[in-house]
């Protein structure tokens, strides 16, 4: 993605006037009608568009697409944190990540899409779930249990 994005900004080729997303190049290259087909009422038209997108890779798109259909977010595991946290050192969010040791054995952490993604310059390591989770519930509960929280709330 940040290859075409790079190539199509050298270009000055751009979306509104600013660099292309990355959501936008993927929607590009998965939808079909950028494969110069549309489908409608059962019906394929074909050179209805330009093909802008080659069928190889619409079709390559479309295969990694359905791979990755599933077991996109956990259902087995509660990440208390997600959607909550943004990253100290860049700004950018704080996703909730999971992944697998040599070993097999899965490890659950958070980390930053700025580092993630490449988008910043970020420090930020990534943080085990069991123990950001577990430092901030206990701040949590040191500060739910101070006497003057404890008497605001009776108030």
């Amino acid at each position: 993605m940040k290859d075409i994005i790079a190539d199509l900004t050298t270009k000055h080729i751009l979306n509104h006037g600013r660099p292309f997303a990355r959501n936008t190049i993927y929607n590009i290259l998965k939808n079909e009608k950028y494969s110069g087909i549309y489908r409608f009422n059962n019906q394929t038209f074909e050179n209805m568009y330009p093909q802008i997108v080659s069928t190889e890779i619409y079709e390559k798109v479309r295969q990694k697409t359905n791979q990755n259909k599933y077991g996109k977010r956990s259902v087995e595991v509660v990440y208390l944190l997600r959607n909550k946290l943004k990253c100290g050192y860049c700004g950018e969010p704080i996703s909730a990540e999971c992944g697998t040791t040599s070993q097999g054995k899965k490890r659950r952490y958070y980390k930053c899409l700025g580092k993630k993604r490449h988008t910043t310059n970020c420090n930020k390591q990534t943080l085990r779930k069991e123990i950001l989770e577990n430092f901030v519930i206990d701040i949590l509960l040191k500060e739910l249990n101070k006497p003057q929280t404890i008497e605001k709330n009776n108030n």
